[in-house]
């Protein structure tokens, strides 16, 4: 009985090491991950692409009453993996439009500052949507660098996402960060800094 309980042990802990574990945050990860670029051209309109009542949703919930700006000139990705849950929206806040002759005042992005324009995530939730996921990113990339990337491996049913942006304009030094769902929302479960070089 002994030397089962200890084979046991061993074999919980060699999966452990093999699958990988972020005790932080509870979240499984599979050690042979793959991932897809998300690149520039899947993202569209909202006006396009967006399901009824999501960027209802988004104004409601993030940008104040007095912002006179067009929710559907933001943009959208919708991201779907095979056997995934449920789709889910990737919206990036920054509307795409120039201001207006009288001025951008009221039409200025309004979820943009010095740490970038916001990403929300927004999943179906009975008849409405539902944000599990709210972070600042600066998009402005090196040629060839991916802003984007999406997992092949599911975390709670949805796929962990891989953003990377440059630390800061002078510096030719990227950071990624890795986010999985946990059920409720998506976490962060990894962060890496490396040269763009490399």
């Amino acid at each position: 009985m002994r030397k089962l309980s200890k084979f046991i042990l061993l074999f919980s802990l060699l999966s452990l090491f093999i699958v990988g574990f972020n005790f932080s945050q509870g979240i499984i990860v599979q050690a042979s991950e793959q991932w897809k670029v998300v690149s520039r051209s899947d993202w569209q309109y909202a006006t396009k692409v967006a399901p009824p009542g999501l960027m209802q949703k988004v104004v409601q919930g993030n940008i104040s009453g007095s912002w006179l700006g067009d929710p559907g000139r933001m943009k959208i990705v919708r991201l779907q993996t095979p056997r995934q849950k449920t789709n889910f929206y990737l919206i990036n806040t920054k509307v795409q439009d120039k201001c207006p002759p009288n001025g951008c005042n009221s039409f200025a992005d309004p979820l943009c500052g010095s740490a970038g324009c916001a990403y929300l995530i927004y999943v179906k939730d009975g008849n409405s949507y539902r944000k599990v996921f709210s972070e600042y990113f600066k998009d402005i990339l090196p040629p060839k660098v991916p802003f984007l990337r999406v997992s092949n491996q599911l975390v709670s049913g949805l796929p962990c996402l891989e953003f990377i942006e440059l630390i800061n304009l002078t510096s030719s030094n990227l950071k990624s960060r890795k986010f999985c769902y946990n059920g409720k929302e998506f976490v962060l479960v990894d962060s890496k800094t490396r040269s763009f070089n490399e």
